[in-house]
C-alpha cells in the first residue's frame, strides 16, 4: 500500500475518533444543570395548564379520532392565563403542547407520512399559535415558560391506552416525529425553560437519553423532566434515581402526580459513580380531572393549601393544574379560588 494512502487512512481515522470524542464530551449531562435546578427550586410554585383538543371533546384521554375543527375556543386569551398565574403568586407555567390525542396547539411544519403534519391549530377552529403567544406572555409577566409533550399518542402511534412499559407501542416513524416536534419547538422558542415529557415508560433507555440530549443541545438552559407519575405512590423510603432509572432517567427533576412521596426529597444523589443534584415536583389539579369539564367541582382552599404545605415539607415544588374552559379562558371561579389560596398561603409565611 502506498505511503500516501496509509497517511490518508490514518488521517481519516484520527478525524473520526476526534469527532466521536468531541461528541461524547459535549453530550448534555444532568449533572451540569445544578445552577438552573437551584433557580427552579427557588420558584416553589407553578401552574399546570391542560388545554387542547380534550378541552372540547370532554375526554382527558381523547384518542385522536375527532377532527381538528373540534378544537374551537371562542374567546382565546392566553395572556389571561399567564396574568392569572402571576397574580396567584406562581412563578412558572407548564402548558400541554401535545397530549394523548396527538393534537398540537401550534402550527407544526414537521413531516408526517410524506406531508406536513396537519393535526394542529392550522386545521382547527382557531388557528392561533398558542405556544408562541404563551411564550411571549410569559416573557411579559416574568414567568418561566414550560412545555408539556406526551409520548403516548393515540392517533399517530398507538390505538389503545396501555400502561405496560414492555409493549413496543412507539413506531420508528412516530419516534422521528417526536424528535422533529421537539426540535421545532426549541428552535422556534429558545425561551422555553422547562420541557415536561409525559408517559416515558414506553420509551427505551436509549430513546430517553436521545431526547434529553436533543433538547439540551438545542436549549442548554432548559430543564428536562420525564414524568415518573403513578409509580411514585409505591415508593417506600427515599425517592432516588436508582428507583426511577428504568422509567425516567435521565432527568433534571423527579416528580410525583396526585399522590406525593412519603419522605422529604434528598439531593444530591449518587448514581453510577457520579453525583446529581435534582429537583422534586408534585402536581395535582384544582379539579378532579386534568382538562376542563363543565360539571367539575373545585378543590377547597383548605385541601389545596394542605397539599402545598406538604409539598414544601417534602422539599419540592408545587405544580397546580388550572385548566381553561372552551372559551379559551381560565374560568372566573378558578381565578377566585387561586386568589383565595394565595391569601391563605401568605398567612403561613
Amino acid at each position: 500500500m502506498k505511503k500516501t494512502t496509509i497517511f490518508s487512512l490514518t488521517l481519516l481515522l484520527i478525524c473520526i475518533l476526534s469527532f466521536a470524542c468531541a461528541q461524547i464530551q459535549s453530550a448534555p449531562d444532568p449533572a451540569s444543570s445544578v445552577e438552573r435546578i437551584r433557580a427552579w427550586q427557588d420558584l416553589k410554585y407553578g401552574m399546570f395548564i391542560h388545554f387542547g383538543l380534550s378541552t372540547f371533546v370532554d375526554d382527558d384521554m381523547a384518542n385522536g379520532d375527532d377532527p381538528a375543527t373540534a378544537y374551537a375556543p371562542t374567546h382565546l386569551d392566553v395572556d389571561q392565563w399567564v396574568r392569572t398565574a402571576r397574580e396567584a403568586g406562581m412563578k412558572y407555567i407548564v402548558l400541554t403542547a401535545k397530549h394523548v390525542s396527538g393534537f398540537c396547539i401550534w402550527d407544526s411544519k414537521a413531516q408526517w407520512k410524506g406531508r406536513e403534519f396537519d393535526y394542529d391549530v392550522a386545521a382547527s377552529g382557531d388557528t392561533t399559535d398558542v405556544i408562541a403567544e404563551f411564550v411571549a406572555a410569559c416573557r411579559k409577566y416574568d414567568i418561566w415558560p414550560g412545555i408539556y409533550y406526551c409520548t403516548m399518542d393515540l392517533r399517530h402511534s398507538m390505538r389503545e391506552i396501555t400502561w405496560n412499559p414492555k409493549l413496543p407501542v412507539l413506531s420508528d416513524e412516530y419516534y422521528t416525529l417526536m424528535k422533529d416536534h421537539l426540535r421545532e419547538l426549541h428552535t422556534a422558542h429558545p425561551d422555553i425553560a422547562i420541557q415536561w415529557l409525559d408517559i416515558p415508560r414506553h420509551l427505551t433507555n436509549e430513546q430517553r437519553s436521545e431526547l434529553y440530549n436533543l433538547v439540551r443541545s438545542l436549549n442548554p438552559d432548559c430543564l428536562i423532566m420525564f414524568n415518573y407519575s403513578k409509580e411514585s405512590r409505591d415508593i417506600e423510603g427515599p425517592f432516588t434515581i436508582e428507583k426511577a432509572k428504568d422509567v425516567t432517567w435521565p432527568t433534571d427533576i423527579l416528580n410525583s402526580e396526585v399522590t406525593p412521596i412519603r419522605v422529604p426529597f434528598e439531593t444530591p444523589q449518587a448514581f453510577q459513580g457520579k453525583t446529581y443534584e435534582l429537583g422534586y415536583e408534585h402536581c395535582v389539579s384544582i379539579v378532579q380531572k386534568w382538562f376542563w369539564k363543565s360539571d367539575e367541582t373545585l378543590k377547597s382552599v383548605e385541601t389545596l393549601s394542605s397539599i402545598y404545605q406538604e409539598t414544601m415539607r417534602l422539599k419540592g415544588n408545587f405544580l397546580l393544574n388550572v385548566p381553561p374552559d372552551t372559551t379559551g379562558r381560565i374560568p372566573a371561579a378558578s381565578v377566585t379560588r387561586l386568589k383565595e389560596l394565595r391569601e391563605e398561603l401568605d398567612k403561613s409565611k
